[in-house]
């Protein structure tokens, strides 16, 4: 169900359970056992969901950023720092096969964040712990440093994948408790609303109040 759907349809559970009180509809569904004690107990699975509702969106909030930083920081990277790096590399090692390889030069790159911080992480240590490279690099001042500041970003967006798994693992998490928590006041009004549609089947208007059609 959408989340607008399920904000919708706890709307409607909230003023049927507000009413369900009213002492003409409460003194028909007390024959069905429907008295102020069993109304309340429907209230808490309401509330229940509406907590663990206001949870989910805030989860999903949480991951929805967190996937749009890492996307961004990795497109960055990706654009302004590694393949510049990979194109210049191609050109000054282009008659150097062994150091193609090594580097991770040749084929296509992966564009998967998994496949090409692989690729990334490959081309950046190696560089760094090949002094021949290191010097290649040197004549288009492409330095050490600068080197170490591509496997730094490497790292940062590293961490950031790791905390955009997090948020994902804790959005679906909620989501699971919230239509677990949907899933029982609405087998409740589900009930409840049979019950309301009998006791009050010769009082429209109290049907009306609770929200229920006649």
């Amino acid at each position: 169900m959408a989340n607008k759907k399920i904000t919708k349809t706890l709307g409607g559970y909230q003023l049927t359970l507000t009413n369900a009180t009213d002492p003409d509809i409460l003194e028909a569904t007390q024959a069905f056992n429907y008295d102020t004690e069993r109304i309340a107990e429907g209230t808490t699975l309401l509330q229940q969901a509406q907590q663990l509702n206001i949870k989910q969106e805030k989860e999903y909030g949480e991951q929805y950023s967190a996937t749009l930083l890492m996307e961004r920081v990795f497109d960055e990277f990706k654009s302004a720092t590694y393949m510049p790096h990979v194109k210049l590399a191609r050109k000054l090692f282009a008659n150097d096969n062994g150091m193609r390889e090594m580097l991770g030069l040749n084929g296509q790159r992966k564009w998967s964040y998994d496949e090409l911080a692989n690729q990334a992480r490959m081309f950046y240590e190696n560089a760094l712990s090949t002094p021949q490279v290191l010097s290649t690099f040197s004549a288009l001042n492409i330095t050490a440093e600068t080197l170490q500041a591509g496997l730094d970003q490497l790292a940062n967006l590293g961490l950031l994948r790791a905390a955009q798994k997090k948020e994902s693992g804790e959005a679906q998490q909620a989501t699971d408790e919230r239509d677990q928590a949907m899933d029982k006041i609405s087998e409740w009004m589900s009930l409840y609303y049979t019950v309301a549609k009998i006791a009050l089947a010769d009082k429209p208007q109290l049907l009306e109040k609770l929200g229920v059609k006649a």
